[in-house]
This record gives structure tokens, sequence and C-alpha cells, in this order.
């Protein structure tokens, strides 16, 4: 199989000038997960030690310096070796790097890691390092936007209703916008530099949902590694 590495990968620019290379890698002709990694492996990152966490939609950041299996939603280290990575159909990838510090980060953030506080818990972690400001670049990825991630009243009330649209007497959350919020509520100045809003639900030739595919589709893979 011939992947064409211009059409099936997003790179995300903003990063580029601070020495590392970050982007999504989206829907093409995978056959299954495993040729993702693969490619990411072989053609992307081939000199580096692929970390792909075992995602649980939980709220736990681990930070890791080796390769090892890992159970958690959110991997960040500072070893340049390394290329942290997390797969997303619907949920929100993001990437981050501290121009400073030389610390970066892989978060994905599904409804239900962000009501158990996978945000808090990040923006607790940058607070850890230094301090949370514009020495942090961060980019939120391609998510299933609130024109279609429709829930029930159970999930509904879990939200500030500013995050909430009606139509047609059903209930819509704004993920992206509650993320986006709560990241700049304590920072000063923080500089989040890229925020994709193509909704993966509507864009089905460019991306994988989750809810538009039914079970177990294919997954997009976000990656960072210093070049």
């Amino acid at each position: 199989m011939k992947t064409d590495l211009n059409t099936s990968v997003k790179i995300i620019d903003s990063f580029s000038e601070y020495g590392y290379k970050a982007g999504i890698i989206c829907k093409s002709n995978w056959r299954d997960k495993t040729e993702i990694y693969d490619f990411l492996k072989n053609e992307i990152a081939p000199n580096k030690i692929i970390i792909a966490p075992n995602q649980i939609h939980g709220a736990e950041i681990i930070e890791v310096n080796e390769a090892g299996i890992i159970y958690c939603d959110g991997v960040v280290s500072s070893n340049s070796e390394l290329c942290l990575t997390v797969s997303t159909a619907d949920c929100i990838p993001l990437i981050f790097v501290n121009r400073d510090s030389r610390l970066f980060g892989a978060i994905h953030i599904g409804w239900r890691g962000f009501i158990s506080g996978i945000v808090d818990n990040l923006i607790a972690y940058f607070h850890d390092h230094g301090k949370y400001d514009q020495n942090f670049i961060i980019s939120l990825g391609p998510a299933i936007e609130s024109c279609c991630f429709e829930v029930g009243n159970e999930v509904a009330l879990l939200f500030d209703e500013k995050y909430l649209k009606t139509k047609s007497g059903k209930c819509f959350i704004d993920l992206k916008s509650a993320v986006v919020d709560k990241l700049s509520s304590t920072a000063n100045g923080l500089n989040i530099s890229a925020i994709e809003n193509s909704c993966t639900y509507c864009n089905s030739e460019r991306y994988y949902s989750y809810r538009r595919e039914g079970k177990a589709p294919l997954q997009m893979v976000s990656f960072i590694f210093n070049k």
C-alpha cells in the first residue's frame, strides 16, 4: 500500500519554528490502526520512539521517558527521543510544547475526560512546570462540533448552559469552546496557536467519526516530536 504523505497528513506549522514537528494523520486508505502507526514510524518520525497510550476516556496525564504500556489520556515528556501521540475519531486532540522548558505533550479530550477534569489536570501540570503563559504553544485538532454533537439530558446537565445549543428539541454540546475557555481562564497571555474547527462528523472525506461510522472506526493519529 502506498500512502501520499502530502494528502494524508496535516502539519501544524506553528510548532516548526520552535524545533518541533506536530500534526495529524487523517483519513486515508488505511486498513487498520497498525498501518497508521507504521506510517508514522517509517515516514514521519523514523528516528523516534513512538508513544501510543491506551486511552480510557479518563483524566490521567502521565509523564513518560521511555517506551512502555500505559493507560491514560494524556502523555507529556521532555525526552527528545520520543514521539508522543493520541488517537481520535470525534474527541479533541490537544498538542502542546513549552518553548522554554521543552516540555511537550499530546492529550485526548472527550466529554467524559473533560467532566472528569483532564483539562484541569493539564493546567495544574503546566503550573507545576513553570509559568502557565505564552511560552506554552497549544493546538486543538479536528473534532465533532456543536452542529453534530447531540447528547442526552443526563450529559447536558454536566455542562454550563452557555456550551449547550438546542435544535428541534435536541441538545448539542460545544465541547471545544468549553475546553478553550477553561484553558484561557487562568492563563497569562496563553498562546492557543491553532484551533481546527472542522467537524469530524460533517467531513466524511477527510476525517473519521465514531458517531458517523459506528463501532470501532479507524482513528486519526495526532503526534508531536522534537525534530
